[in-house]
């Protein structure tokens, strides 16, 4: 995929060609440090037939950010914005964004956003079948609000018949305990979600073991899970064999 790399700082751009390089996939053809610089080269390979079809974008630039440079473009371009600042997030899917990196890079989440450009991108949880990795972000709509959710920041979902309610931090989890309503069954987003981090309770909840701090014992050989804020979830015995045998030392 012809991509051109749009970032101000030299030892950045540096970094991201290096992580680029491991993905033959990304044809890294043009880089730019501000918006006049990346018109010119979108304009330059449009007239060789060679148009661009990925920009990875940082959004603080000199003179005009990110989001000016795609005003300007006419062509619909896939993006994957790499920042150090995470509340333009929402602001990015007005655009055609494939993922949303805050700096610092690591590489296994730039090869997760890259992964995204070979599925159809819809932005909202549920939408594919594809599986999610621990590292991914994953946009929630629930009425007007909009969130872009780091999966390792969801506590837990509830089964609400045929839909789920999603339990989140915003940011980390001393932050406030948000909740949304999300159009899709426990059963499907189960199939999504990575075993290691998410575990079935029963067969209302899915938990993030991540904020589980107390197991004990519970009635009929389950358990009961405390998590991070005093909520209980109950284990049945079923999914409790599950546990023991998945997670147990």
């Amino acid at each position: 995929m012809r991509t051109l790399l749009v970032e101000d700082s030299y030892l950045a751009r540096e970094d991201l060609k290096a992580m680029l390089a491991k993905h033959p996939e990304i044809e890294l053809v043009a880089e730019a440090s501000n918006v006049t610089e990346a018109l010119e080269l979108v304009a330059m390979q449009q007239a060789k037939k060679q148009a661009v079809e990925l920009i990875l974008l940082d959004i603080h630039l000199p003179e005009q950010d990110g989001f000016a440079l795609l005003e300007q473009i006419d062509a619909e371009l896939k993006v994957i914005f790499i920042t150090a600042y995470s509340e333009f997030a929402i602001k990015s899917f007005d655009y055609h964004t494939v993922d949303y990196l805050v700096k610092p890079v690591h590489p296994k989440r730039l090869a997760a956003a890259i992964k995204k450009l070979q599925v159809p991108q819809t932005g909202e949880l549920g939408d594919t079948n594809t599986a999610f990795s621990e590292q991914d972000r994953i946009f929630v709509k629930d009425g007007d609000n909009c969130y872009l959710v780091a999966l390792k920041n969801i506590q837990r979902i509830e089964s609400c018949g045929n839909h789920s309610l999603l339990y989140f931090y915003q940011y980390n989890h001393a932050s406030q305990l948000h909740k949304a309503f999300v159009y899709k069954s426990l059963v499907k987003l189960a199939e999504r979600l990575p075993e290691q981090m998410f575990f079935r309770a029963n067969r209302q909840n899915i938990v993030n073991l991540t904020y589980v701090e107390n197991v004990e014992p519970w009635v009929n050989g389950g358990f009961r899970l405390t998590l991070n804020n005093g909520h209980e979830v109950e284990v049945s015995r079923r999914h409790a064999s599950q546990l023991k045998n998945n997670y147990a030392f």
